[in-house]
């Protein structure tokens, strides 16, 4: 019994063959438009009457087409878990008021207790107003 050679692999295609049967317009590379940033009053829109967040609202205008620069910090206080999407616009607001005193108050123990500055100096005094 004699063996059967395997047929012939076909030849390979050229890269400029396959090239030549693209159609013109194939070859042109351009950018993916941009698309236009989520202006502040469309994220006004994203909260109730209470001031919650729709958080999917969110989520979606932000993969769709980015954030505006006016209210780039505020989207990121909810993208990073800052606040919760369910919170109330007051709430919000007495959160960052406790997060703005403890900063203060960090930063008062972290300039008394740098070396060149003591707290028995009379060289440096210190006011400090929270209006809660």
């Amino acid at each position: 019994l004699r063996r059967r050679s395997p047929p012939p692999e076909p030849p390979e295609p050229q890269v400029s063959s396959l090239l030549a049967a693209l159609p013109s317009t194939a070859l042109i590379f351009k950018p993916k438009p941009r698309r236009t940033l989520s202006p502040p009053r469309r994220w006004k829109l994203l909260f109730n009457e209470e001031g919650c967040l729709d958080a999917a609202g969110m989520i979606m205008r932000v993969q769709r087409g980015g954030v505006h620069p006016n209210i780039k910090g505020e989207v990121w206080e909810f993208l990073l878990g800052c606040y919760d999407p369910k919170s109330t616009t007051e709430q919000r607001n007495q959160l960052r008021q406790q997060r703005m005193f403890c900063f203060i108050s960090l930063f008062i123990c972290i300039l008394l207790s740098s070396s060149h500055l003591s707290p028995f100096s009379s060289h440096y005094s210190f006011t400090f107003h929270y209006d809660a």
